[in-house]
């Protein structure tokens, strides 16, 4: 079972980094360079602008992504103990 939770977890951290690498590059190509630089230092920004920017496959991977980390942690006990 802990190999399972472990397998999960790196998929759940694998696909946030690798959305917020996607979104990083469509904002590298976008119009504006502002949603770049504020993806870049304030991270949890990515896919608010990734959505206001049309690329809401890459912001909704990188929600359910953080959400499926939050709550693996949260059934685990590793939070809120």
């Amino acid at each position: 079972m802990e190999w399972l939770e472990l397998g999960v977890l790196a998929a759940a951290v694998a696909s946030v980094v690798t959305a917020h690498v996607a979104l990083l590059w469509g904002f590298w190509f976008g119009a504006s360079r502002q949603p770049l630089l504020m993806s870049l230092l304030i991270p949890p920004l990515a896919p608010y602008f990734g959505w206001r920017a049309e690329r809401r496959v890459a912001a909704l991977v990188w929600v359910t992504g953080l959400l499926v980390y939050l709550l693996l942690g949260v059934l685990r006990g590793h939070y809120f103990r």
